[in-house]
């Protein structure tokens, strides 16, 4: 998902070569980036249709399928997610980590939600779009 980008700044003559490989993937179009191995464990996958689905992670990892391949999507945290639950393509809420960690997506962006809680958080449930989540600790 990203354009290949190689830099070279020459102080005196030179030959460069790069060999840019294909990428790893499964047959169900799940495809890994540097680093490899993957470098995150998975923990909770939500689906609100078949070109909509979220999984999450260690450190942070948010990742989305479109119905084609999986792409990373960038979180606010780098904090171990524990549950996602999603009712829409514009209403995902994760929760993980201490602090009462909670991330709504908002359909273009994730921001942390004050919780006004300071426990581990463990799961998460949202019922419909535009609704509200309830957090487990």
């Amino acid at each position: 998902g990203q354009p290949a980008v190689c830099t070279f700044t020459p102080t005196a003559d030179a030959s460069v070569g790069a060999n840019f490989s294909p990428l790893t993937c499964t047959s169900d179009s799940i495809c890994w980036e540097a680093p490899l191995p993957f470098g995150m464990d998975l923990r909770d996958v939500a689906m609100t249709a078949t070109n909509d689905v979220w999984a999450i992670g260690t450190q942070g990892s948010i990742l989305h399928y479109d119905g084609s391949r999986w792409s990373f999507s960038p979180s606010t945290t780098q904090q171990d997610l524990q549950s996602i639950s999603a009712s829409a393509t514009n209403n995902a809420w994760v929760a993980g980590g201490a602090n009462g960690l909670v991330l709504r997506w908002d359909g273009t962006n994730w921001a942390s939600v004050n919780t006004g809680r300071t426990v581990f958080t463990t799961g998460i449930y949202t019922s419909a779009p535009n609704s509200r989540s309830s957090v487990r600790q």
